[in-house]
């Protein structure tokens, strides 16, 4: 259980994997909704974001650290390569 759908959650993932990314890079990969995520993920303060030439440049927040018990950027990271290797390996069995 998550006060987020599954849409945003996945929009959120990829800002925490590629971060800082430009929104631009974002709706590329994930389509006009992510406009929604996006602002929806701001409201909450989970991410920042600051103009970038005719975008925005995205970064997770403390508050998204704090919330998903991860300490810093690295730690993001290693945490996503220990879900995907999960995954993979409940997916061979």
């Amino acid at each position: 259980e998550t006060e987020f759908d599954k849409p945003t959650q996945e929009t959120l993932a990829l800002i925490a994997l590629k971060q800082p990314i430009v929104q631009s890079k974002i709706i590329d990969i994930r389509g006009n909704k992510a406009y929604d995520h996006i602002k929806k993920l701001k409201e909450l303060d989970f991410l920042t974001s600051e103009k970038s030439g005719r975008t925005r440049l995205l970064k997770t927040t403390q508050k998204f650290y704090d919330y998903f018990d991860v300490v810093d950027e690295s730690s993001v990271k290693e945490k996503f390569a220990e879900i995907e290797n999960k995954y993979k390996n409940e997916a061979q069995t």
